[in-house]
């Protein structure tokens, strides 16, 4: 009987592919070698059976001598377990030992023959030196061993073949593709994909077109392995038609494939498959990632069993599902969740759930929070609380002090809606003043949907808020907290003062258009403050029903309404309205008119601009200087003449906003401003201004002034081009550097001075102008306002030019220029030259740098 149950044992390790002799010893113990060597001795034969192991896990040397002395034992289980162990023999004796192997080839017991291929196959696996002497040498042991009469002994021959890794030996294999043992065939196809060369793939490839439809499929699966997805089917189908020990193998190769097909098939084997195995499907379904392989986990978490082993195991299925993390799966955790009686799996499914951090999570949990009976709402909250979903985390988040990856304010603000209690309320009303206006337009909405009359005030003052979305929100939640037409037709018409002011107000800003009339007719409302609020009201309303209203109402008694006026006839901005606000400009009230400005500037008119340059020629200096403001920012180019006369003005506001608005016209203003600048008066001087700030397009017709023979026309024209610095400007000023008059010729070298970095190396090559002195002396004071002493070199060799004038701007270039260094050169001129002038302007020079520190100009 004992024999009996070792066999059946090793015959369940041989099956399931567990070859190696390692696979059949038994642990270590603690006995001596010589207890060991007492044990083997018995006439028992499991205590021999079991010694021998231990005897080889020893790895003591002599363990070598009892492996040779069993593989002659008498007893077919003793002479098979050594031949096993062919591993374990030491290195001494190996050739000694697998001598004895070649003997047991043609044992009458053919589980002596299959452990012999046991014990090579597990020889042949591992990596050394040796190994490789005996692989040829076992192959034609092996080929004999795989002709054999037994199946098990061919299969397993097939498999110590396939550890050989030689590629003519897994060749011989095909034969066992055919074999009439459907064992053999598909450890044969196993080991053939296990080798998973090309060759061996072709091979398997040429084979299977030979073979029928049922024969092929362990080559089918063996191509699967390989990389042929195309087998899937077949290799399903291997797994629920094969036997016990077959099934688990290839349940195991398709648990590695990773095949998002094998989701289903995987499913439904976890419902039958032995609990060896269970985890490795459990991880396979894992690997997939796919909400398939999720769906396939949580039908197994559904299964009605009070079995402890099963409801331990569905712990771990819950684990894999939360390690998928597929948000489909939510909605069932929590089904699950909410109908859990187990406290064990209650707190894992809470777990489970609370892993799912995504807005659809907990948007899911307080759908489920609605329920109007309570029944369910305590898990739920305890689900939100192991999320940090509560009134005080989210509130952090709208504050920006804590800082939360998988949602944003906008979520925090709806989630507290949700909540729906009293303490949600103060965290609502400080949302309101987000930046993000999408978080002040969802706090609004959740306002009004927790229904507290108490957030009114708070509203109020979005309706002025920039995003018109937000504004349209309030707008809504007012509404839905009571604040409609109907209830402010009502107050408007109280008799209570401030109740009708606070209704205009609201009104206003809520641009309810049903109450227009009551607002109109408050506009004659003996209290001021009523009066204000529906004039501020109908410019909220922007209705052109209210502009003649208004327009009275710029006469009314109290300057706040009337200001109020002019702001709403500019937000309304029809025809009418800017009509009234142009004859505003000329008032007396000055500020009055500079307010119409101001709103004016905001809504340019193209039809009525006429009637603001007709304002140019009014005698009143408001409405002419308002009226000029205005042109310039509605680019009225129709009014440039009369802007350009405008700047002889007696008026200085006027002429100020006439050269201002110049300015803004630009370029086609610049042929007006030039005729100006050729005329004497204040005029000239606005011109001037306005052409150096309207800048490039003026360059070249001031370039032409500098050609006048005006004195002062050239001056200003060079004044002006050196504001405006453009390089295009430099060749011009050279030349009028020619004019005979010092006056002239000083002010044009100021401005090339002024001029910069583009001046200079045109000012070099003018100091080279032989014939032209007037020149020459221009360039050498510009260097000096220029600041550039690199041109002292040059300046220098001025000093010997036969024109005194020429020598006299040298020697003040020279000095502004050189400073305390050149003092010597100064001393040997006052020395050496022959004209008093220049001797002068020496001397001067000397005293100067004497008393200060020339600082160069700079544009």
């Amino acid at each position: 009987m004992k024999t009996l149950i070792l066999l059946s044992i090793i015959i369940l390790h041989i099956f399931i592919g567990s070859a190696s002799a390692n696979s059949l010893q038994q642990e270590p113990n603690k006995k001596s070698f010589e207890d060991l060597v007492k044990e083997f001795s018995s006439s028992q034969e499991d205590v021999r059976f079991r010694s021998l192991g231990e005897l080889a896990a020893t790895k003591e040397p002599r363990s070598s001598q009892y492996l040779l002395q069993a593989l002659k034992d008498e007893n077919w289980l003793i002479r098979g377990r050594a031949a096993q162990l062919f591993p374990q023999v030491t290195e001494e004796k190996r050739e000694e030992f697998f001598q004895k192997l070649l003997l047991l080839v043609k044992d009458t017991n053919w589980y002596v023959r299959q452990s012999v291929a046991i014990g090579i196959g597990a020889f042949l696996e591992k990596p050394s030196l040796q190994t490789k002497e005996y692989t040829k040498r076992s192959l034609p042991l092996l080929d004999i061993l795989r002709s054999d009469t037994e199946f098990g002994v061919r299969a397993q021959a097939s498999r110590a073949i396939a550890a050989s890794r030689d590629e003519e030996a897994m060749l011989t294999l095909g034969s066992l593709l055919e074999d009439q043992n459907e064992h053999v065939q598909w450890t044969a196809a196993m080991a053939l994909a296990d080798f998973g060369t090309p060759q061996t793939k072709l091979f398997l490839k040429e084979v299977n077109k030979k073979l029928s439809p049922k024969t092929s499929r362990p080559i089918s699966v063996a191509l699967y392995r390989m990389g042929e997805k195309e087998a899937f089917d077949d290799l399903v189908a291997a797994i629920s038609e094969s036997n016990s020990f077959l099934k688990t193998r290839l349940i195991l190769l398709l648990c590695k494939s990773q095949d998002a097909r094998s989701a289903k098939p995987l499913g439904k084997l976890l419902l039958t498959a032995d609990k060896e195995i269970k985890q490795e499907i459990v991880d396979a379904l894992v690997g997939l990632k796919t909400a398939e392989a999720a769906d396939q986990l949580l039908a197994f978490l559904k299964l009605e069993d009070k079995n402890y082993e099963l409801r331990f195991f569905q712990l771990e299925i819950l684990n894999a599902v939360v390690r998928i993390q597929q948000q489909s799966s939510v909605r069932e955790l929590v089904e699950m969740l909410l109908t859990v009686r187990e406290r064990e799996m209650g707190e894992a499914l809470l777990d489970a759930v609370a892993s799912f951090k995504t807005r659809e999570t907990i948007d899911l949990l307080f759908e489920k929070r609605k329920d109007e009976k309570g029944e369910i709402r305590p898990i739920i909250e305890l689900a939100l609380d192991r999320m940090g979903v509560g009134v005080d985390g989210l509130l952090k988040e709208i504050k920006g002090t804590k800082k939360v990856e998988w949602y944003n304010s906008q979520d925090s603000v709806r989630w507290l809606a949700s909540i729906g209690t009293n303490s949600v309320l103060e965290p609502l009303v400080i949302a309101l003043e987000n930046i993000d206006p999408k978080v002040r337009a969802e706090a609004a909405r959740s306002l009004a949907k927790h229904g507290d009359r108490a957030a009114i005030e708070s509203l109020l003052p979005l309706l002025e808020d920039k995003d018109p979305v937000v504004v349209s929100t309030v707008v809504d939640a007012l509404k839905r907290l009571g604040i409609n037409s109907k209830s402010i037709s009502e107050r408007l018409q109280s008799l209570e003062w401030r109740v009708r002011a606070d209704a205009t107000n609201i009104a206003g800003r809520m641009r309810l258009l049903d109450v227009l009339p009551l607002v109109i007719k408050n506009t004659q409302d003996t209290e001021v403050a009523v009066r204000y609020e529906s004039v501020n009201a109908l410019g909220r309303m922007q209705d052109v029903q209210a502009v003649s209203t208004l327009i009275t109402l710029l006469d009314d008694e109290n300057s706040r309404v009337r200001s109020a006026s002019v702001l709403a006839l500019g937000k309304i901005g029809s025809s009418q309205a800017i009509s009234a606000l142009i004859r505003v400009l000329g008032g007396y009230e000055v500020a009055l008119g500079g307010l119409a400005a101001d709103e004016l500037v905001k809504i340019p008119s193209r039809d009525l601009s006429q009637l603001l340059i007709n304002q140019l020629n009014s005698r009143s200096w408001r409405a002419r200087a308002q009226a000029a403001r205005v042109l310039g920012y509605w680019n009225e180019v129709r009014a440039i003449e009369q802007l350009v006369n405008l700047l002889n003005d007696r008026s200085a506001p006027v002429r100020y906003y006439a050269c201002q608005s110049l300015i803004k016209i630009g370029e086609p203003a610049v042929a007006s401003l030039i005729t100006q600048m050729r005329k004497e008066g204040v005029g000239h001087y606005g011109a001037a201004q306005a052409l150096a700030s309207i800048g490039a397009p003026a360059v070249e017709p001031l370039c032409r002034l500098t050609t006048e023979s005006s004195g002062q026309l050239k001056i200003s024209s060079a004044v002006v081009l050196a504001q405006i610095g453009d390089p295009r400007a430099v060749e011009p000023l050279i030349m009028a550097l020619d004019d005979e008059r010092f006056f002239v010729r000083d002010a044009i070298s100021l401005a090339l001075g002024n001029m910069g970095e583009p001046a200079y190396e045109p000012l070099l090559e003018a100091l080279r102008s032989k014939k032209i002195p007037t020149r020459r002396a221009g360039a050498a004071r510009a260097l000096k306002f220029l600041g550039k002493s690199e041109a002292i070199p040059l300046l220098l060799e001025l000093l010997s030019d036969k024109e005194v004038p020429v020598r006299v701007a040298a020697v003040d270039a020279i000095a502004g220029l050189g400073g305390k260094s050149v003092t010597e050169t100064l001393e040997e001129i006052i020395r050496k030259d022959n004209s008093e002038n220049v001797r002068t302007a020496a001397r001067t020079a000397l005293g100067k740098i004497g008393t200060q520190k020339v600082t160069p100009n700079k544009r």
